[in-house]
């Protein structure tokens, strides 16, 4: 085993997690989310806005999509944003909320 085994084996149970709550969220209007070889993923739901997550380990860079093709962008807590899919009725819902709070959180501290 090499030394950064450990960690690498960390970030691929976090991205197959993320994968995993992705999947299962996603059903009813919003379309299946589709799948890149990096370990992202994009989500779109029924009124077309889109999400893209990069899973980065402990981290996961979320990007969204309005309909008037604003975008947005941070990085949050891998293990947080699985629970909170888990919880949404919405992957797109989920992700949008976690950006939401992200961004709050790093408007406060200006």
């Amino acid at each position: 085993m090499g030394a950064d085994e450990p960690a690498t084996s960390h970030r691929n149970d976090r991205a197959a997690a993320l994968r995993s709550a992705l999947e299962l969220a996603s059903h009813g209007p919003e379309q299946p989310p589709s799948f890149s070889s990096d370990g992202g993923a994009t989500i779109h739901d029924a009124w077309g806005r889109s999400a893209r997550v990069q899973p980065l380990g402990q981290r996961t860079r979320i990007s969204l999509t309005a309909e008037d093709g604003r975008d947005a962008e941070a990085e949050v807590d891998t293990d947080t944003l699985v629970d909170a899919i888990g919880r949404h009725r919405s992957a797109y819902g989920a992700i949008a909320a976690a950006l939401e709070h992200e961004n709050a959180l790093g408007s406060s501290v200006e």
